[in-house]
């Protein structure tokens, strides 16, 4: 696929999660699903959000041919930030999110893709 349409479908999607945000926050807060919607729709509008920038910097910056070798490399990479937002809001609302743990979570996602990027490059 080409980035274009990647772009086109991380802004889609980070629409519809702002839209349903919106709506959530806005008619019916009081609900108690609301938590797990609210986390859910965050996760798809970081992911959305993080798929035209990661489509700019692997354009920019990886192999040439990367996308023939790794398809699915851009939304990988942004479904590892949306779910390290829901992560991170998950344990915010459970007050167990400091500086440290959100650090290790980072790091052990970082490391993660890094793995991910390096295993077939022999």
């Amino acid at each position: 696929m080409r980035l274009r349409w990647w772009v086109v479908i991380g802004l889609l999607m980070a629409g519809l999660g702002g839209a349903g945000l919106w709506w959530t926050v806005t008619r019916v807060w009081p609900d108690p699903v609301t938590e797990l919607t609210l986390l859910g729709l965050a996760a798809i509008t970081l992911c959305g959000l993080t798929i035209p920038v990661s489509a700019y910097l692997n354009h920019r910056f990886a192999r040439p041919g990367w996308q023939k070798h790794d398809p699915r490399r851009l939304l990988r990479q942004g479904a590892w930030v949306g779910l390290l937002g829901a992560l991170y809001g998950w344990l915010k609302k459970e007050d167990a999110l400091n500086w440290t743990i959100a650090a290790v979570i980072a790091g052990v996602f970082a490391l993660l893709e890094a793995f991910f990027l390096t295993r077939d490059q022999a």
